[in-house]
């Protein structure tokens, strides 16, 4: 018989009759995941609007108010031989994880981005403020899991590398026209996303076409600028793999853009035989990113264990049509846009 796993979360979802739904994907594969190890339980916020992402899991608890949420939590540990995750740092999960703590449970929190940026971005520095009280109480009574090493803070914990790619994902690529500069972006529409950020850059950039995935109905009537293509949210997965393949700024296909940071956009591009030192910046123009291969990022000082200069990639048989300004990130390989 499979231990009992409660997951927490601030995430909201709807019920349709026998059946849930919830927007982010990681809420549904991540508890389905965890399904085949443990018998899982959900606890998270009731929606009364539309949800698209269907959870195939029934022990699912979904609560309107704080209130109901916070007793449930407590009715919960109460349970022998569970065990506890929070997912993500919020208000509602953190007092959760002071509940729990206070009835002799010790849980295990997984933090997928960066609190402090986002809760400055929304509320400013007294928003970071918020975050940093709630994340230096609950991390000295929670096992920290993070999909990025920078998320901890210092603190010990498990790093994971979650993936939604399968096999489909890595069948049938297709070369990308270098025509124009076309940017995809795969997410929520939120403030703390750096999507708006995003929206005012390319709205200065007329070559450059942005395509959003993942609006809301509602969310598709507050943009309106002509180099942008709004998506609805998208469940099909060879629908989500055509968009990508539609925009050649990422040549290889990712689900969603890289979390860890929210100050500029990020977007993922492959490059052959270019090697940058952290913090380094770079030209790159459209038929560059027609070369395959990836950047590797080295500490400062340090020469990739080469110990000659790399080798500058071939140079354009025409003049560039637009060049876009890259610097790297110091915790994985990527790279932020800044056009």
């Amino acid at each position: 018989m499979k231990n009992t796993l409660y997951v927490i979360s601030n995430e909201k979802i709807t019920q349709n009759n026998e059946t849930f739904f919830c927007d982010n994907l990681d809420m549904k594969s991540t508890p389905e995941g965890l399904n085949k190890y443990f018998e899982v339980n959900i606890i998270a916020r009731k929606s009364e609007a539309d949800r698209f992402q269907k959870i195939n899991l029934q022990n699912i608890k979904t609560f309107s108010n704080i209130f109901s949420y916070i007793n449930e939590v407590m009715r919960s540990s109460k349970s022998k031989n569970s065990k506890f995750l929070i997912i993500s740092l919020t208000p509602y999960t953190f007092i959760a994880g002071i509940c729990l703590r206070l009835f002799g449970k010790k849980p295990f929190l997984y933090l997928r981005s960066n609190g402090y940026d986002e809760y400055k971005i929304i509320l400013g520095v007294f928003g970071k403020l918020i975050y940093h009280f709630m994340f230096s109480l609950i991390s000295k009574i929670s096992f920290l899991i993070s999909c990025r090493e920078h998320l901890l803070m210092g603190n010990s914990g498990k790093v994971l590398s979650p993936s939604q790619l399968d096999e489909a994902w890595h069948q049938n690529h297709k070369a990308p026209s270098l025509e124009n500069i076309n940017l995809i972006y795969v997410g929520r529409i939120k403030k703390e996303k750096g999507i708006f950020s995003l929206l005012n850059l390319v709205r200065k950039q007329p070559k450059i076409n942005l395509t959003i995935v993942g609006a809301r109905q509602e969310e598709t009537k507050t943009i309106n600028q002509e180099n942008v293509n709004i998506v609805n949210i998208v469940n099909d997965k060879k629908k989500l793999i055509d968009l990508y393949d539609e925009n050649n700024i990422m040549i290889h296909k990712l689900v969603t853009l890289p979390r860890g940071t929210t100050k500029l956009p990020i977007v993922t591009c492959n490059i052959s035989k270019i090697q940058l030192s952290l913090g380094s910046t770079t030209n790159i123009d459209p038929q560059t990113l027609n070369f395959q291969g990836l950047a590797n990022v080295t500490e400062p000082g340090g020469d990739g264990g080469g110990g000659s200069p790399p080798p500058s990639p071939p140079p354009p048989s025409s003049p560039p049509q637009e060049k876009i300004n890259i610097r790297t990130n110091k915790y994985v390989n990527f790279f932020i846009l800044q056009i």
